[in-house]
């Protein structure tokens, strides 16, 4: 039997989904305050009285993470990067321990200082160079 006004042509097998699509949207939003530039310097870390070494794989105008890192500073702590980069001179970024990541930590910090904003730009400049190189 079917339902009132229904056919046997209409009915669809039990095992489809009658004018429903079952889809999961996820939006996912991305909290960031500025772009993030992947790079790869070697870079020392300084908290406290611990010092280390690690590798800058991102940074931007408000943080910066960094891997294999030889120390992990406890979250909240201050810590001051010395990032090597050629041919642009060594600098630094004082900032604060956001989180752990599995084999380093992420930082934050505030720019208010233009000429560290520039060198933020020459290491994102840098990397594009390399990147657009064959």
């Amino acid at each position: 039997m079917f339902p009132v006004g229904a056919d046997a042509d209409s009915r669809a097998p039990p095992d489809s989904t009658i004018g429903i699509e079952n889809r999961l949207e996820i939006v996912v939003v991305d909290k960031r305050r500025s772009p993030r530039c992947i790079t790869r310097f070697d870079s020392l870390v300084s908290a406290e009285r611990e010092e280390g070494a690690g590798v800058l794989t991102e940074i931007s105008y408000s943080g910066a993470r960094l891997e294999e890192t030889s120390m992990r500073p406890p979250i909240d702590s201050k810590v001051t990067l010395y990032i090597f980069v050629q041919p642009i001179a060594p600098f630094e970024l004082t900032g604060t321990v956001l989180r752990h990541i599995d084999n380093g930590f992420v930082m934050t910090y505030e720019l208010f200082d233009p000429a560290v904003q520039q060198l933020v730009d020459d290491v994102t400049a840098l990397v594009a160079e390399q990147d657009s190189e064959p």
